[in-house]
């Protein structure tokens, strides 16, 4: 497992840049400032840390893949690492903000996530983050439950990895827990994914194992070629010889109340 998880962080880093590079507007809500101390939720491999590191802000980067913590520090050696779940990380002092990219959608119990997030604020303290919405590849959700339906699996459908929450249900969270939402947005972002002709596949291995625990290997081949099918009228440009998913994005920027 420990090296699966290696490989699996390698080839993120290789593989699915364009998830740190869409996210690096967000720095510009955040609007990082020098000497500010800043974490970093499910830093991943480290490109935005090295993005709020150049700010000149003192950055504690927070994940809960060791493997990913180890890209991480060997691109920002500058930057403080932790392996923590973000749904109950602490930091010895309160900080100044907290940015999160493409990382809450990971944490289904977004209640706890928020609860560590207002702890480690300071008052006036700001939290800026992106990550997927309410109907975030909603397609490609319903092949993969079809297709499972379909080769006989009925259990599959509480196997789903991910948090997708409409904004409002999320600002409302915000708000109940002391974070002021100051901006908040709902992007449809169309993403073309890398590895070509492979693209589908390569992101079933990478984000989706989850449905996939405890299947033998052939079944499991089968299944991406039934989800693959599915989706391919719609979502494979055969001149181009790619595949897209239509990702959908919340963003939002909330400041800790004083009170």
């Amino acid at each position: 497992m420990h090296a699966e998880k290696e490989w699996s962080a390698s080839r993120y880093d290789q593989s699915f840049a364009f998830v740190s590079y869409f996210g690096e507007s967000m720095l510009d809500w955040l609007e990082p400032q020098a000497q500010e101390i800043i974490i970093d939720l499910g830093c991943g491999s480290g490109d935005l840390t090295m993005k709020l590191v150049e700010s000149g802000a003192q950055v504690i980067g927070i994940d809960a893949s060791e493997s990913m913590l180890a890209i991480a520090g060997s691109k920002v050696p500058e930057a403080q690492f932790l392996h923590q779940d973000g749904h109950s990380f602490s930091v010895e002092q309160e900080v100044d903000a907290v940015f999160s990219n493409a990382a809450l959608h990971w944490m289904t119990r977004p209640t706890e996530v928020i609860a560590s997030i207002h702890r480690a604020l300071k008052p006036g303290g700001r939290f800026a983050a992106e990550f997927g919405g309410k109907g975030n590849i909603a397609p490609l959700v319903e092949a993969v439950h079809q297709s499972f339906i379909a080769q006989g699996y009925s259990d599959r459908h509480s196997r789903m990895p991910w948090y997708f929450p409409a904004i409002g249900e999320y600002s409302s969270m915000l708000e109940r827990q002391g974070l002021e939402v100051m901006k908040a947005q709902m992007i449809d972002r169309p993403t073309v994914l890398s590895d070509g002709e492979e693209g589908i596949k390569s992101w079933l291995r990478m984000f989706a194992g989850a449905y996939f625990e405890g299947l033998p290997q052939g079944a499991i081949r089968s299944l991406y070629e039934e989800i693959e099918q599915r989706l391919r009228p719609d979502y494979y440009d055969a001149q181009q010889k790619c595949w897209s998913l239509p990702y959908r994005r919340i963003r939002v920027m909330a400041i800790k109340t004083a009170v």
